[in-house]
């Protein structure tokens, strides 16, 4: 008996630090859960209730969701750090462009025109054919009225005005302009009508005075 006991001794003891040991990795093991529940809890409390973008405003294709963000850092950024950005997987995108922007690398911009061949009188090669038609009828067409922008009224305070065009006037971005259409100035070539006779209020010490900006009514 004796014998038996003895050699059932060195098992007893291995079992009892065996079950020690369990319980001190289960009391552990429930510490670090309890940790890791806390921190969760920490970054739940984190995450704003409410979206940093009204992203419902956004009213585009999917498709065209990637050149949208490409052309307002402000709102990719936001989506970055905001866990209620619907758009999160065109963050990877980010690089896709229209054609007409500064930072747009050719192999990024949008669908390139593809030409079966080249029309003679018109172009020498398929590759000539296709950058005109980039140019003349896609958004390169966009980028060098882009490039042509040019600043008449510029203003200095919250309501003076502001006007930009590019060559010929073909497009042009103005806001508080004052048209005097008392003795309007008319050109023979066609011209826009009042153009000449737009003026510019804010940009002198008088806010209300108003200063006719040098535009050349040419259209030259």
């Amino acid at each position: 008996t004796a014998g038996f006991a003895s050699g059932r001794l060195p098992c007893l003891e291995d079992c009892l630090t065996a079950m020690l040991m369990l319980l001190a990795f289960g009391v552990l093991l429930q510490e670090i859960l309890a940790s890791i529940h806390d921190e969760n809890l920490a970054d739940a409390s984190n995450i704003p209730e409410v979206p940093l973008f009204s992203y419902q405003n956004i009213n585009l294709p999917e498709e065209h969701i990637p050149y949208f963000l490409h052309n307002n850092q402000h709102i990719a950024t936001a989506c970055k750090q905001d866990p209620h950005c619907p758009y999160k997987k065109y963050l990877k995108k980010l690089k896709s462009c229209w054609g007409y922007e500064k930072s747009c690398k050719p192999e990024k911009r949008f669908e390139y025109p593809t030409c079966d061949y080249a029309e003679a009188g018109w172009a020498n090669t398929v590759e000539e054919a296709q950058h005109v038609f980039w140019k003349q009828a896609d958004f390169g067409y966009v980028k060098e009225r882009i490039d042509e922008m040019k600043t008449h009224c510029r203003p200095k305070a919250m309501g003076d005005s502001s006007l930009e065009c590019s060559r010929y006037l073909q497009y042009c971005r103005a806001k508080n302009l004052y048209i005097d259409l008392r003795s309007p100035k008319r050109n023979h070539d066609r011209c826009l009508t009042y153009l000449c006779s737009l003026k510019c209020i804010g940009d002198t010490n008088s806010k209300y005075h108003a200063k006719q900006f040098p535009l050349s009514c040419s259209c030259s």
